[in-house]
């Protein structure tokens, strides 16, 4: 059949287009004349590739360098080998982006058919061609494919930047999961932060104020017996100190709560105006020594009672009024307590506080740092007054938590004034005291204390024995536990840090009756912690573990002596009998220390003897005699300790022996370094023990041999 109709071959020929840009035409037939003439209609305008069959039309196409040039296959149907369906489906599937195209004869009409469901393709053409309709069909075949191209390079251009963009959420979802993930780690950190914090607070409670208990107890010890006025002065300026060094620790201990959070206000019916007078009587005489006025003035309308944290509203108090007398060298010093106007719902009434002074004042620009931690108003201040820069700082947020706002004017060289206001709730008159602080106590208890520091075993048996009550001491939770299966006791004091079994562990082995080795009857008896640690979570411990109160070191004799008048109320109203109080005879206290009348503190020497005070032993002696007596064990243990590598016991002995050689006032440097070397237990560091542990022995045992130690 002939190709092209003969009307038109006159019109073929075109424009040739440069061979670079030239897309390219696949044209396959088996009759070299029809590609001939084929290939002169399209070669002016495209590159054209010819090929006599469709397999070797196929294996030219996979061998084309560039087949994403290749525009149009125009295949004939008819051929040997390979037909034109047969080839434009393996291109349909390989190269989907050809345009394909068949030619073929008005009695080919199956393949048409195939072509079109297997083939997908563009056009299908009828012998023989009109010229004009070839070319046009094969213009629009190369649109097709060119928009095709097109559509295709922006579907890539998409999908690359979709992937740019995918990348990038995904990186920013990346770095939104990495911060997340530092978030949640430094939430982690911070918690742990604040846990090791109150644990550390917790330490420092306990550290700080286990020394602190000895040293006043010690002191108020010593102020009961006989002394000489120049001793009793020192005394009494040794005490001060003491509890102006508690005082100081309080605070900061406090300031650490009230940052955490941790610090909770007592809400308790209390008289103000005695509460107020009874805090700041002390101030009278500081007063007069500095020959300035000192003026209460307490509004007589104000409730005889109110409800809210007294010991917080003292603080808060003492702090101002002491500031002022601090810093007034000339003048007076008011404090005004008064009712202010207006009423309240629930019956609420507004009290303010006003602390003024006649003093230095301050200046304007140092009043925005005043109430900042460690902040004085310059270093002159500090030079010349002393003082950490906590107390306002501590006053400012105790009165926020008591839902005021403490606030200063001031005028250098005139003066100052702090004052606030609370609102607090009428409150309800107290029942009297059954037995006052200063009552002697009518009958006998028979106390036991596990305690393992033996300073502090001292003190309690000399406060204890000292009100004519009967005491046994052990060292540790489990002895406790096994006194109370052999003995009948009236209530146990429980130190909560103790080896082998600590004070939390022994109550609750009490409470449930004890275990198999140790039976325990009486599982109710009243347990009272005695703790230099006063964090929250130890004293919730103690009372979780079932301690029925606790009382905090160093001793106060006033709550001790508090807490044994409740335990007798209590036995008593339960039935329970109790012997009636014998005061302990002379010799009954000379053997409050285990120590036997040859092994007594010597007389010192006649020519320090200024009074016949001087001759009876003073409690020190008997501490440092009873540390000599003990060092032997003492010394023992740390070797075997040492040989067993056993870091808790070795830490805890150079614990214990740096609280006693502190209260006994040996020199500081032999504390520190029984403070280095329970670190370097703790550690594990044996070979530094094993180098220094001679030395510290020599140390220690020539202060035994010197006077007073034997």
């Amino acid at each position: 059949m002939a190709l092209f109709k003969q009307a038109n071959l006159n019109q073929i020929g075109a424009r040739q287009a440069p061979a670079t840009d030239r897309l390219i035409i696949m044209l396959v037939d088996d009759e070299e004349a029809n590609r001939r003439v084929l290939s002169s209609l399209l070669a002016p305008r495209y590159q054209v590739l010819q090929a006599a069959d469709g397999l070797e039309a196929w294996k030219m196409i996979n061998a084309m360098p560039n087949p994403e040039r290749l525009a149009c296959i125009v295949s004939d149907q008819r051929m040997p080998g390979m037909t034109g369906v047969e080839l434009l489906q393996k291109t349909c599937a390989d190269y989907p982006n050809t345009v394909r195209i068949i030619v073929t004869g008005y009695s080919d009409i199956d393949a048409i058919i195939d072509s079109i469901n297997k083939a997908d393709i563009f056009r299908f053409i009828i012998k023989p061609l009109d010229s004009n309709d070839f070319l046009m069909t094969i213009k629009r075949a190369v649109e097709s494919f060119e928009m095709n191209a097109r559509i295709a390079a922006h579907q890539r251009d998409l999908e690359t930047r979709i992937q740019e963009r995918t990348a990038e959420l995904q990186l920013a979802n990346d770095s939104l999961k990495q911060h997340q993930t530092e978030l949640l780690e430094a939430r982690r950190v911070a918690e742990s932060a604040s846990h090791q914090k109150s644990e550390f607070l917790a330490v420092m409670s306990h550290e700080l104020r286990t020394p602190l208990s000895g040293i006043i107890g010690m002191l108020k010890l010593g102020l009961r017996g006989e002394m000489g006025d120049e001793s009793r002065q020192r005394f009494e300026l040794s005490l001060s100190n003491a509890q102006a060094l508690l005082t100081l620790i309080t605070d900061i201990l406090d300031f650490s709560k009230i940052e955490a959070g941790k610090l909770d206000l007592e809400q308790i019916d209390f008289p103000l105006a005695d509460t107020i007078n009874t805090a700041l009587a002390i101030f009278e005489e500081r007063a007069v020594s500095k020959g300035i006025d000192f003026v209460l003035d307490i509004d007589p309308s104000l409730p005889a009672f109110v409800r809210g944290d007294p010991t917080r509203l003292r603080q808060v108090l003492l702090n101002l009024v002491s500031n002022a007398i601090k810093f007034t060298e000339n003048g007076w010093v008011k404090v005004e307590v008064t009712r202010l106007p207006g009423k309240l719902a629930n019956g609420l009434c507004r009290i303010g506080f006003a602390v003024h002074d006649s003093g230095i004042g301050i200046p304007a620009s140092a009043l925005p740092r005043l109430f900042q931690k460690f902040e004085q108003v310059d270093a002159s201040t500090t030079r010349r007054y002393g003082g950490t820069g906590l107390g306002l700082a501590i006053s400012r947020q105790l009165v926020e938590l008591m839902g005021g706002q403490l606030e200063v004017t001031s005028t250098p060289d005139v003066g100052s004034c702090f004052c606030f206001e609370l609102e607090m709730a009428p409150g309800e008159a107290l029942a009297p005291a059954q037995h006052p602080a200063d009552e002697p106590h009518s009958h006998q208890l028979h106390i036991l204390c596990a305690e393992d520091f033996p300073t502090n075993q001292m003190i309690i048996r000399a406060l204890l024995e000292d009100r004519g009550h009967r005491v046994e001491i052990v060292e540790n939770g489990w002895l406790a536990v096994q006194a109370l299966a052999r003995e009948n006791f009236d209530m146990i004091l429980m130190d909560g840090r103790m080896p082998e079994m600590d004070g939390v562990t022994a109550t609750l082995l009490i409470r449930q009756g004890g275990n198999e080795e140790c039976k325990v009857q009486a599982t109710d008896i009243h347990i009272t912690a005695l703790t230099a640690n006063v964090s929250p979570t130890d004293l919730q411990a103690y009372l979780a573990a079932g301690m029925d109160d606790f009382l905090t070191k160093p001793l106060d004799e006033r709550q001790l002596h508090r807490r044994l008048s409740e335990v007798i109320e209590k036995r008593l109203r339960l039935g329970i009998a109790l012997p009636p109080l014998l005061r302990p005879s002379h010799s009954d206290l000379n053997g409050l220390f285990d120590i036997t009348d040859e092994d007594d503190a010597p007389s010192p020497p006649s020519e320090q003897v200024q009074t016949a005070d001087a001759v009876e032993p003073d409690l020190l002696t008997r501490m440092r005699v009873r540390f000599a007596q003990d060092w032997p064990i003492r010394l023992a243990q740390l070797r075997q300790a040492q040989q067993d590598g056993d870091r808790e016991s070795a830490g805890r002995i150079f614990h214990g022996l740096k609280g006693s050689l502190g209260y006994l006032q040996t020199p500081p440097s032999l504390q520190q370094r029984c403070g280095e070397m329970e670190h370097k237990a703790d550690q594990g560091a044996w070979d530094v023990i094993r180098d220094v542990l001679p030395q510290l022995q020599q140390e220690i045992e020539t202060i035994l041999r010197e006077p007073g130690w034997n």
